[in-house]
């Protein structure tokens, strides 16, 4: 009887050791499969950034060759400059990373052709500008011969950017599937393996639910992973656009000053213009390191007792050229007693500005703000709610997320980094309390709840 209990022990030991090795070989092929697809997928993204790349390059020689005519300052030729001694090395990085494409090889030719026409163009109307008078340059401008080459370059890479796109899309869907796949085949292997490791070696049943635990942990960090990465993409986009945005007036500001000739009216215009825009880009600095000290746990509250009358005050004085701006009503309620809380008056403030900013940029110009505090308990709730553009049932859930912006804000100019609503939470969590969104749909305003202890 032990005789066969062993041979039986022993076949099934044999078992499972050979579905551990098919299983094993599955897990490999299945591994290299993915890395695979992995890798084109990056080498797709690769080739789109250098097809933005060089687009890019193109806007900063026609910049250059712009900004020369207007001033007649060979130094704002030096874009244009760098350009044109770049631009062939972009085009072969294209050339070089597209060689697995038959199609876009045979475009690089016609891209080539388009640069150099585009480039010809520009430097034909730099070198009108360098004589005598400006008539030449201007009539060659008037002719928009320029623009004409420009836009064709522009949808010709707009072509081979939406192979690009697609090539990108299908490389994405196998690489989804080889993933479904490693994953159908992993559960397999673990169940069967599982079955002769119950009737034959019990003690195994811990590691291989680990396994199949492990598989599905893998999922929802790749699934995390992408969102995370789409957020990131929009949040550098938008990012660059609104540091970008200043940047033009204080150029503008810098020129007028130096064409002021001592007039003391303009001086005053062009310093008032680069003030605001310099505290708009501290703005934005500033927020990204309060975001930043949360995340760490470097962010130290100064907490004192603090009437919140003050508070409010404050916060609204801050947001005051704003809703003048927009032409925005505010009302803000408080009740009769006076109401303490222990906070850090500064960052409460910020709190409370940080909604109202929220509320004036997404509401359209002439709405209604309402601002109101109270005691409820042990909390003081404060809530700042609007007539806005509301927000969708479906981005309720993610509305503190960082980067996370709703669709309708994403067209708007005025939208943010998408870390205004998150920081105001680290801010309130901080202080103990908790913080809520409502609304009842687009078009039909929203609320933010904060409660924090009295």
């Amino acid at each position: 009887m032990r005789r066969l209990l062993d041979r039986w022990l022993g076949a099934g030991l044999a078992l499972v050791v050979a579905l551990m090795l098919v299983n094993a070989g599955v897990d490999y092929r299945n591994t290299r499969r993915l890395h695979d697809d992995a890798y084109w997928v990056a080498h797709t993204r690769e080739v789109l950034d250098g097809l933005d790349d060089l687009l890019s390059t193109m806007k900063d020689a026609e910049a250059g060759q712009r900004g020369f005519l207007i001033t007649g300052d060979e130094r704002d030729l030096q874009p244009y400059v760098d350009a044109r001694a770049a631009v062939d090395g972009k085009i072969e990085r294209i050339k070089r990373l597209t060689a697995d494409d038959a199609r876009q090889q045979a475009r690089i030719p016609r891209l080539r052709e388009l640069v150099r026409a585009n480039l010809g163009e520009l430097t034909r109307t730099v070198a009108l500008r360098k004589e005598p008078g400006f008539a030449a340059a201007q009539k060659a401008v008037l002719t928009h011969l320029g623009m004409a080459r420009m836009d064709s370059l522009r949808a010709f890479v707009a072509e081979m950017h939406a192979d690009e796109r697609r090539l990108l899309r299908d490389r994405q869907e196998a690489n989804d599937r080889a993933y479904l796949t490693a994953q159908v085949t992993s559960f397999g292997g673990a169940l069967v393996g599982l079955v002769a490791v119950l009737a034959f070696i019990w003690a195994l049943r811990g590691e291989l639910q680990a396994r199949n635990k492990a598989a599905a942990l893998l999922h929802d960090q790749q699934r995390s992973l992408r969102e995370a990465d789409r957020r990131k993409d929009e949040f550098i986009a938008i990012l660059a656009h609104e540091l970008r945005n200043p940047l033009a007036p204080i150029r503008n500001a810098v020129e007028l000053l130096r064409l002021s000739a001592g007039g003391a009216a303009l001086v005053e215009q062009a310093r008032s213009m680069m003030e605001r825009q310099v505290a708009q880009m501290t703005r934005l600095v500033d927020d990204l390191l309060d975001v930043s000290r949360i995340a760490s746990g470097k962010l130290q509250l100064r907490k004192e007792r603090v009437p919140l009358a003050a508070v409010v005050q404050s916060a609204v004085e801050a947001q005051r050229p704003l809703l003048a701006a927009s032409a925005h009503e505010l009302t803000v309620t408080l009740p009769s007693e006076p109401i303490d809380l222990e906070a850090d008056p500064a960052r409460l403030a910020q709190i409370i500005s940080n909604l109202l900013n929220n509320a004036a940029k997404y509401t359209e110009r002439g709405g209604h703000i309402w601002l109101t505090g109270e005691r409820q308990g042990d909390d003081v709730v404060i809530s700042v709610r609007d007539n806005g553009i509301g927000i969708a049932a479906e981005h309720l859930p993610h509305i503190f997320d960082m980067f996370a912006q709703a669709e309708p804000a994403l067209e708007r100019s005025q939208g943010g980094l998408g870390i205004g609503l998150p920081l105001v939470k680290g801010l309130v969590e901080r202080h103990g309390g908790s913080i809520a969104a409502e609304s009842d749909g687009l078009g039909k305003g929203c609320r933010f709840t904060v409660r924090l202890p009295a």
